[in-house]
């Protein structure tokens, strides 16, 4: 029996509240199905060897197989079958009893039930554990209990889950079919329990036992059966639910992946962020009682310790009026057929089309969204509405959303690239700034990112934030100023967008900012659009007047204190020997 370790608390009270504080201190365990009571020996547990005892049958087993390697592609935890004899144990066991009027399990210990779990052998309920149904989920159930894990509705180590994810939506380990629903009993139809660990379980379990990032870690495509409701993980079948029914998690270790709901002609409800629930067919969710249905029919896994590489990147949408929203990373979305509405949020995003460029009517709304028509006879890709998404990809040609944006028709995009409003766009410019590790960058209004921006209409500009950074807060007033905070300890390059407002239109730009070591350079020139450092020696002279733009938060004059040097039309700073000439 290998040896046992305190699990500490993730902080996140969601997922702490299926901690039992226990989990085995090891990277393998082993699995068996006793086929005599005997081999339990005297005194085990509650005896239940002695109480109607029944081998598991071989459906029984092979479920258990199935749900163990479902259990190791989520977490660094592996798991080998032994054959149970008098003196050959598994460490977690599995067979049936009378004792248990349902089914238990015991948590991680030396005792000889450690890991064990039982199944009332009366009834037959557990003799079919098909994917979807309550035996498959009673399975699932107890070997988080083998495992480490606790009811979610208990107080236990860390307190209970919060009554607004303790439901099976979010958890197996929950006695309560949907929010708030009674303990007594669930309430699912036949084939409307989970169908995998939920995201609270995956969480959990990867806290005890880290990440395995070595599932499904190349360019995966999955995709669902409207007719069947199986799942193909890169065209291979994972196994046929008792109903046409789809409720899972999904769990993915890496690579550039794709949910693909081609096969679907309903509208679609699709996002990709962390945690969050996409419902491809109203069919297919699962039926929790009461006329309650599931939050959606495909979660997407919590970030483990925020690592990205378990996002889902990319979508191909269905035949119908879709909504499909990104995450973080750099998406594609595919809308196809239908109207339908893509949004990238963060990353570098791109929608794709089926059509050449020139066959489609590209319209920039007021508010900033794209409106994308299809004028092809029958309009295959119908029209669809567009936010944060920088790329539109079309058969022929690739558009720079931004790009299309500061100008309403330009060379190599179609002619059919309009301006929703007669008022001229404000034109935002990307900005460079400079900041000293472990430091706060104050940036006043008269260097702010609105300060290099212009309007041909004389329109006073405003400023938002349009994608916050990965790293770091960045406080950014309506003026241009802003505040940046990032990490005492980070150094290296973090990029916000913002969007430049006149009132009617907007423009958006990329604001750079570089957090340096100190010592690292002497001297930097930032003149918003160009940057520019200087090596250690500095300059060897400094001409005066020196008319530069821009800001210049070095130290030329090698008096330790602060200057600002600028210049109102295209100037020379020259030096010599360990330097460099600038034109601005």
């Amino acid at each position: 029996m290998p040896g046992t370790k305190f699990v500490t608390a993730t902080g996140d009270v969601y997922v702490d509240g299926l901690l039992s504080g226990r989990g085995w201190n090891t990277g393998t365990l082993t699995f068996s199905f006793p086929s005599s009571a005997s081999f339990y020996g005297s005194g085990y547990g509650s005896g239940e060897p002695a109480n109607g005892f029944e081998a598991f049958n071989a459906t029984q087993q092979s479920a258990v197989r199935g749900i163990l390697g479902h259990y190791a592609g989520i977490i660094n935890l592996a798991f080998h079958e032994v054959t149970e004899t008098s003196v050959t144990h598994g460490d977690l066991r599995f067979a049936e009893s009378d004792a248990p009027s349902t089914a238990w399990g015991y948590y991680p210990s030396g005792d000889a039930e450690g890991g064990d779990s039982w199944y009332n052998s009366s009834g037959g309920d557990y003799d079919n554990p098909v994917l979807g149904t309550y035996a498959y989920l009673t399975l699932l159930h107890e070997i988080g209990h083998a495992l480490g894990l606790k009811h979610p509705h208990e107080a236990g180590f860390y307190g209970a889950v919060p009554a607004d994810r303790d439901s099976l939506e979010y958890s197996v380990m929950s006695y309560r079919s949907y929010i708030d629903s009674p303990l007594d009993y669930y309430r699912n139809g036949y084939s409307s329990f989970p169908q995998s660990l939920m995201m609270l379980d995956i969480a959990a379990l990867q806290q005890i036992y880290g990440a395995n990032y070595n599932t499904n870690a190349d360019d995966t495509v999955y995709r669902w059966s409207p007719a069947t409701g199986q799942m193909y993980v890169d065209d291979v079948g994972q196994g046929l639910p008792a109903g046409n029914k789809v409720f899972l998690t999904v769990w993915d270790g890496g690579g550039r992946d794709t949910y693909d709901f081609s096969a679907y002609g309903n509208a679609l409800k699709v996002d990709l962020d962390p945690g969050a629930w996409s419902t491809i067919s109203s069919s297919q969710l699962a039926s929790l009682g009461n006329g309650r249905v599931a939050a959606g029919n495909i979660a997407n896994a919590l970030l483990y310790k925020g690592i990205t590489a378990s996002l889902i990147e990319d979508v191909i949408g269905g035949n119908g009026n879709d909504t499909i929203a990104g995450n973080g990373a750099d998406n594609t979305l595919a809308g196809g057929p239908g109207n339908d509405v893509l949004s990238g949020r963060g990353g570098d995003d791109t929608a794709v089309f089926s059509g050449d460029a020139d066959r489609y009517e590209i319209t920039l709304n007021g508010n900033g969204t794209w409106t994308i028509s299809d004028l092809r006879d029958g309009s295959p890709d119908g029209t669809d509405t567009l936010s944060q998404i920088e790329y539109f990809m079309f058969r022929d040609t690739v558009i720079d959303g931004d790009a299309a944006a500061e100008k309403a028709t330009t060379t190599g995009l179609p002619p059919d690239v309009v301006a929703a409003t007669a008022n001229h766009e404000p034109v935002a410019r990307k900005d460079v700034f400079f900041a000293r590790k472990g430091t706060e960058l104050n940036v006043a209004v008269e260097n702010g990112v609105l300060a290099n921006d212009s309007d041909e209409d004389g329109d006073a500009l405003t400023a938002a934030i349009h994608r916050d950074p990965r790293k770091g807060k960045v406080d950014l007033d309506a003026d241009g100023s802003f505040v940046f905070k990032v990490g005492k300890k980070f150094t290296g390059k973090v990029k916000f967008k913002y969007a430049a407002s006149d009132g009617e239109t907007v423009d958006k730009a990329k604001v750079v900012v570089k957090v340096l070591k100190r010592g690292d350079y002497d001297d930097i020139l930032d003149a918003g659009g160009l940057t520019a450092s200087l090596d250690s020696h500095g300059l060897d002279s400094i001409p005066a007047p020196v008319p530069v733009a821009g800001n210049a938060c070095f130290d030329p004059f090698r008096d330790g204190s602060d200057h600002t040097l600028r210049g109102f039309d295209h100037d020379w700073l020259s030096g010599t020997g360990h330097v460099y000439d600038l034109y601005v």
